[in-house]
């Protein structure tokens, strides 16, 4: 793995560290409308980063630069369809079921790659993502109801949608750090005229909601989608699987809900195909290092 696949895994991995508190503080903000909280998910995680930008004199550099391009708003409409998406996925069937469908994302990123992009997919990511799937099943394990088929079609939309920004960032080779945010706004523009309220009836309420949409969302998709200058879709798809392991351990050590038996043992079939990938993604890249410098 050359330099700037290492930084391309730092920058997804830290990403993913920060968003797998994400589930913790949604729970903690309460039973509240999902359409409530893609809303101001989508205005505070845009405010943020727009304020960020404008602080800094880069920011504000690649605040320019971004709104320029028509890959970053595609990309944006991407990020906001895929948030759309899942938030109606939700309203429509049980949580379990809708993030089994969504960890077949690194599958989706790995075909539109090649379609969109030439990209191969190694053998080893490929394993990697069919034990990943295996995992996500076996944490979901007891909990996937009878689901609706409205919300598999939305959970799909979702997962097609997700994989899409990351193969069109991946096209475009620039700084997408901003387009999560810019497609927060068009999820929050969308979800606007469909909400009973807007506001939130507790002051608690306002503060997780803030920690989370202002805080952990901007700057951990701000991270992901810097990531994608350096990962392929497959790859990054994969490693966001590790909220799926990350978020139920948080939630058992701030509140005592204790994963299942099949939930221990599945996400650590998660993290040992993670794991598996990279390792086999390293060997093969020094290999080609160590050959390119004896040329």
């Amino acid at each position: 793995m050359g330099g700037d696949s290492h930084r391309g895994v730092l920058y997804a991995c830290s990403g993913v560290l920060i968003l797998s508190v994400d589930t913790l503080l949604v729970r903690l903000v309460g039973p509240v409308d999902p359409l409530q909280i893609a809303f101001w998910r989508g205005v505070f995680m845009f405010a943020t980063s727009v304020a960020a930008c404008i602080c800094f004199t880069r920011g504000r550099t690649l605040l320019a630069c971004s709104i320029k391009q028509r890959l970053f708003w595609l990309a944006s409409l991407c990020y906001g369809s895929a948030s759309l998406s899942f938030v109606y996925a939700l309203r429509c069937t049980d949580a379990a079921g809708v993030l089994f469908i969504i960890s077949a994302t690194p599958l989706f990123a790995a075909l539109l790659s090649r379609l969109a992009l030439s990209e191969r997919t190694p053998a080893p990511t490929w394993l990697a993502m069919l034990v990943a799937l295996g995992g996500i099943g076996l944490v979901q394990h007891g909990s996937i109801g009878d689901l609706q088929t409205s919300g598999n079609a939305m959970a799909v939309a979702s997962a097609l949608a997700m994989s899409a920004a990351f193969v069109v960032s991946r096209k475009s080779a620039a700084n997408m750090a901003l387009a999560p945010a810019a497609g927060g706004l068009l999820s929050a523009c969308a979800v606007l005229p469909l909400l009973d309220r807007v506001g939130f009836v507790d002051n608690l309420q306002w503060h997780w909601m803030g920690i989370e949409a202002g805080v952990v969302v901007p700057i951990a998709f701000g991270l992901i989608g810097l990531s994608t200058r350096f990962l392929a879709g497959p790859q990054l798809s994969l490693i966001l699987l590790l909220e799926t392991l990350l978020g139920p351990v948080w939630i058992w050590l701030i509140l005592g809900e204790r994963p299942s038996a099949f939930g221990l043992i599945g996400g650590a079939v998660i993290l040992i195909a993670l794991t598996f990938n990279i390792g086999m993604l390293t060997s093969r890249s020094r290999l080609a290092l160590r050959r390119r410098r004896a040329d």
